[in-house]
């Protein structure tokens, strides 16, 4: 796993929350996800541009504890069926508009990675940007303004 510069982080996550989290949401995370959370869970890091496009403002924390997290905003999407009309995408993390990234817990799609555009103007609500949690983490590169 590519070490990501930490710059602010919540409260750790273990490997029992991970496992009470996806049988309650009857889901299966990837498990590079699964070690990213319990690496990450919730941090702020400096590696936070993909492709030179796509801004990661932070990565959200599994369970709620701040302003946003995981289990909130699926809770949210699985109540409302929102824009996206998906049940299998899992958010992971926010741009700095506060649109989700996901990934596919689909059966055609597993382990890709999407984000929201919903009110961009885009007739797809949702864009594959990578094939996996892994790939996309792995091309992360530093936000060159905070430095």
């Amino acid at each position: 796993m590519k070490d990501l510069k930490i710059t602010n982080q919540v409260v750790p996550v273990d490997s029992k929350t991970i496992l009470e989290f996806q049988i309650k949401y009857s889901i299966a995370f990837p498990d590079y996800f699964s070690g990213f959370l319990l690496k990450y869970n919730g941090a702020d890091t400096y590696y936070c541009v993909f492709k030179n496009k796509y801004v990661v403002n932070n990565f959200l924390p599994l369970l709620v504890c701040r302003n946003t997290s995981i289990e909130l905003i699926l809770e949210m999407m699985r109540k409302n069926n929102d824009d996206i009309h998906r049940n299998d995408l899992i958010p992971f993390a926010i741009d700095p508009g506060g649109r989700p990234y996901y990934f596919s817990v689909g059966d055609n799609d597993y382990g890709m990675i999407y984000i929201n555009r919903v009110g961009l103007g885009d007739s797809n609500p949702v864009l594959k940007i990578a094939d996996s949690f892994e790939t996309f983490i792995n091309e992360l590169e530093p936000d060159t303004l905070q430095q």
